[in-house]
């Protein structure tokens, strides 16, 4: 099988996994409910990795595709790691780091955002990677977390993500112009409350989307 094939047939497979497992849901013409962030606002559209977590296999096959897509599986031999900015993203870090023969680690957020138990050391290069990219707020601090530890790290792009749901047009230029290679991207839309719902949504419920994701799933696909 080659690379595109292998790419194609593992972002089919993910977003399967991901809809099975009740984690995956984009807002259609005959849905009842929107989804509420924490940040209040409704969006037509979540998902939830965790449960990549929890399925090893996948979690390699993804993070070999994301590799290649992003061209890091070809980067020179050093002292590259790949670190996860937030605890959810771990599992992908590390799955990352083996693929690429790369040393993983990850912050932690007791406080303040921090990289509390790893020693990078001379000339790291570091590649960070989140689960899901929605405001690039964390990775900005996980950047400036590690670099005001060690200023002599080398953050790299992209930043390495199962899914990149920003909303470009709602960001800073910072933000909207960081480069983040992604498994899976779809456009997601957010607005501030009901009243500013579009007219083929405005008579939806919002749903907090945490708890039991697939009873939440179930109840917002009615």
């Amino acid at each position: 099988m080659n690379m595109a094939t292998f790419c194609n047939d593992t972002h089919a497979e993910v977003l399967a996994f991901l809809k099975s497992s009740g984690c995956f849901w984009l807002w259609e013409s005959e849905h009842k409910h929107i989804v509420q962030l924490k940040s209040g606002r409704l969006s037509n559209y979540y998902v939830d990795c965790s449960p990549i977590f929890s399925n090893p296999e996948l979690q390699d096959r993804a993070a070999k595709a994301i590799l290649h897509l992003s061209k890091v599986d070809d980067v020179e031999p050093g002292n590259n790691w790949v670190i996860a900015a937030t605890y959810g993203s771990t599992g992908l870090a590390q799955s990352l780091a083996r693929c690429a023969g790369m040393k993983a680690a990850y912050m932690e957020p007791d406080g303040k955002l921090g990289l509390r138990r790893f020693e990078l050391g001379p000339d790291a290069k570091v590649w960070l990677c989140d689960d899901v990219v929605t405001t690039c707020g964390t990775l900005f601090q996980a950047r400036d977390a590690i670099l005001s530890n060690m200023p002599d790290a080398e953050i790299q792009e992209p930043i390495l993500t199962y899914v990149d749901r920003r909303e470009l047009d709602h960001l800073p230029e910072p933000k909207r112009k960081l480069k983040v290679l992604a498994l899976i991207r779809t456009q997601s839309r957010s607005w501030i409350n009901v009243q500013s719902l579009p007219m083929n949504m405005s008579k939806c419920i919002p749903i907090e989307p945490h708890g039991n994701w697939r009873e939440l799933n179930e109840r917002i696909g009615e």
